[in-house]
């Protein structure tokens, strides 16, 4: 039994499941197939997971797609550490099956692993919760109010400016630490930090990287350090 298990029955209108094996990527392809094999356990019960209840998860996203809920559906089964079980259903928008190689969007998933990386600076006292952002970043938040601002606001989202005027999904404007910081200094306050709660979509979490960047190096420094601490990628 492998530990990534597919179920064999075809999705109607979607061709049946694939998934890329680990290691066949031909000799100087660019492809990154993933996972990586020293993530994937040697079978569901070696890591605690019950392969039958494993193929009932399968099952239940396969279903999702078939009845046409969405596109494209990837699911992974991860346990002390290791890959208990991988499947990928669906088709991409360009027509293409869906494997366990393509990459999917994860929109908010991202808030999670930028806010272990500041976790990770506060368990080696790099951080404090009560540390102002202005001491961190400068002049950009010395503005508006926002020299009050901390770490804790940040992780709690009660830092004051949940929908700042910038389009953060534009890397012609937000792309680079000087453009972030020079947006982030024009951001005014909603409501005055740690008085209310708010979902900070994005803008919350950018300051968190660039407090990342501005400790770790650079921002290049920054996605390595999520990727191999956090997810081991």
């Amino acid at each position: 039994m492998t530990a990534r298990r597919r179920l064999s029955a075809p999705v109607p209108g979607h061709g049946p499941p694939h998934h890329a094996e680990c290691g066949n990527a031909s000799a100087g392809s660019s492809t990154r197939i993933m996972p990586l094999p020293s993530l994937i356990a040697a079978s569901p019960e070696a890591v605690g997971v019950d392969s039958e209840l494993l193929d009932r998860v399968f099952e239940r996203a396969r279903l999702e797609v078939e009845s046409g809920s969405v596109d494209a559906l990837q699911v992974a089964v991860c346990r002390n550490g290791q890959l208990a079980g991988m499947a990928t259903y669906g088709e991409c928008p360009d027509g293409q099956p869906a494997t366990d190689s393509t990459l999917f969007s994860i929109f908010s998933c991202t808030k999670l692993t930028v806010a272990i990386a500041m976790w990770q600076l506060l368990d080696e006292q790099r951080l404090k919760l009560t540390d102002r952002v202005a001491d961190i970043l400068g002049a950009c938040f010395a503005t508006h109010g926002k020299d009050h601002v901390t770490i804790l606001h940040l992780l709690t989202f009660t830092c004051g400016f949940p929908n700042p005027p910038t389009d953060i999904s534009n890397p012609d404007t937000f792309g680079t630490s000087e453009q972030r910081r020079a947006a982030f200094a024009e951001w005014e306050l909603d409501f005055a930090p740690g008085s209310a709660w708010a979902y900070h979509g994005g803008s919350a979490h950018w300051v968190m990287v660039e407090i990342l960047s501005e400790l770790n190096g650079a921002d290049s420094a920054v996605r390595r350090g999520a990727g191999f601490r956090i997810l081991k990628i």
